[in-house]
């Protein structure tokens, strides 16, 4: 949070000083909501288990590069692990989530003298997820979202307090995506001075593709995750990259065109983005 607040415009950061607190909550049933209060006081709630399953997550597959550096292994004796362990022990933890909503699955502890490549990718993979998670519901409120009561309903436990309840309004997730990345990236840059474009984008990319594949594609409160990624990609970066990715869906090794493909922000009409 320290670092949204760093890298956002002071109106914004002075928007939510004054308005916005942020919390956990040890549940599996809620991955992120923003709540509101009868004074107008706001509240964005992250559930500990998405962000556990995201450190989990990263670790395990960026460690298939380097199984050398695990230094211990909850399933078997590290002298035996092999990339492709790591790999299935992260498909098994994704498989877990989706279905007991806590991030279930293989523990692994990476030596801290593992190539650097292994923990710049994991820390700013990680860090990019939790922010943009994080900024997508600050988006809501900071989109005037909350303000509209037709988007609320009462949180059940207390009745006063309102959330924020996801409309068939696809356009206001859509919205929230944009603002939502656009803050994210002005935290990276904050935490991680010099960071390329790419190391952005695709920690992005696998986070929806994560979405996607909890939340079985599309539902009746928010689009598709891969599509809600296209829009980010299409906004921040242009129509061909978009199309890569899009393509890529269907054809894997299409991955390595986009990869080779510069980065660059393109200009957008103001209004997209905070």
């Amino acid at each position: 949070m320290q670092d949204i607040q760093a890298g956002a415009p002071e109106a914004v950061r002075c928007k939510i000083n004054n308005a916005v607190a942020v919390g956990g909550l040890n549940t599996g049933e809620i991955n992120a909501m923003c709540v509101k209060s009868p004074d107008s006081k706001y509240a964005v709630l992250i559930g500990y288990g998405l962000f556990n399953f995201f450190h989990k997550y990263f670790k395990l597959t960026y460690a298939t590069c380097c199984p050398q550096s695990v230094i211990h292994c909850s399933r078997k004796p590290v002298s035996a692990l092999t990339g492709w362990d790591l790999l299935e022990y992260a498909k098994e933890l994704a498989r877990n989530y989706k279905t007991h909503g806590a991030p279930y699955g293989a523990l692994i502890l990476v030596d801290e003298d593992a190539p650097r490549l292994f923990w710049q990718s994991y820390s700013v993979s990680l860090s990019l997820c939790e922010s943009f998670v994080l900024c997508h519901e600050l988006a809501h409120f900071l989109c005037g979202h909350l303000d509209d009561e037709r988007n609320l309903s009462p949180l059940v436990i207390d009745p006063s307090i309102s959330k924020f309840r996801e409309s068939t309004l696809h356009s206001l997730e859509l919205e929230a995506d944009l603002a939502a990345y656009s803050l994210a990236r002005q935290a990276m840059r904050v935490r991680f001075p010099g960071v390329a474009e790419k190391q952005l984008f695709f920690p992005l990319v696998i986070l929806f593709d994560l979405l996607h594949y909890i939340s079985d594609g599309q539902c009746s409160t928010h689009p598709d995750a891969r599509s809600r990624v296209l829009h980010v990609a299409r906004n921040f970066y242009g129509h061909e990259t978009s199309q890569l990715l899009e393509d890529s869906y269907h054809d894997h090794d299409l991955l390595r065109p986009l990869a080779a493909k510069p980065l660059r922000i393109r200009r957008r009409r103001s209004g997209n983005t905070l």
